[in-house]
Parts: C-alpha cells; structure tokens; sequence
C-alpha cells in the first residue's frame, strides 16, 4: 500500500518538476509573461518571501504553546507559599475515582459439582 502511494507521489512529483510543463506554458515567452516574471523576481523577493511565510513560525509557536504550556508556568509557587513548598490540594482528601470504563466486571464464580 505504502508502495502504491509512494510511487504516485513520485511520478507526480516528476511530472510537476519537468522542463516540459514549463516549454507548455503559452504566457511565458509572450512580453505579458515577461513583465510578470520581472514583477514576481525583483529586488524585493525575499523580502515578500520571508513576508509571505512569516506565519508559519508564529502560528506554529502558538501551537506548541497550546499543546505543552507555557514554559514559566509550572515554576509558579501560589501566593502566601513558602519558596520550594508543594501546593497544597485542591480539595484535600479527594481521592480518584476510576472512570467508567475503567471498571472491571467480576465474572461469578461458576459452581462445579
């Protein structure tokens, strides 16, 4: 299966990469092409490309702070604790309670004469 897929992402890759597919364009020789060619790769290029992908880095770090916290944050002591003193429990005495799917059904013991 992985084959499969493997070999058509490749085959499809080679087909976009190809010389023949830019020799296909009809625009590109024309002066429109020209001019828009000469408006995409000018001086400012890479100050629209880093422009363009700047949000990716951003968006990315944002992420991560969802998914893994606040890097500062499990350094906090709650107020009016001593410096290196665990935070007292929210609700002292609580135990965990197993979820419902955790539960264990006890088959009966099956009397054997």
């Amino acid at each position: 299966m992985f084959r499969r897929y493997f070999c058509g992402a490749t085959s499809v890759l080679g087909l976009a990469v190809s010389p023949a597919a830019a020799v296909a364009c009809p625009y590109c020789d024309s002066e429109v092409g020209k001019q828009v060619w000469a408006g995409i790769f000018n001086d400012d290029f890479w100050l629209n490309g880093v422009l363009t992908t700047l949000p990716i880095p951003v968006l990315l770090l944002i992420v991560g702070m969802i998914h893994f916290g606040l890097p500062w944050a499990g350094d906090r002591t709650p107020p009016g604790a001593e410096e290196g003193q665990a935070p007292a429990p929210i609700s002292p005495g609580s135990e965990r309670v197993p979820l419902e799917s955790e539960h264990v059904t006890q088959k009966p013991e099956e009397n054997v004469k």
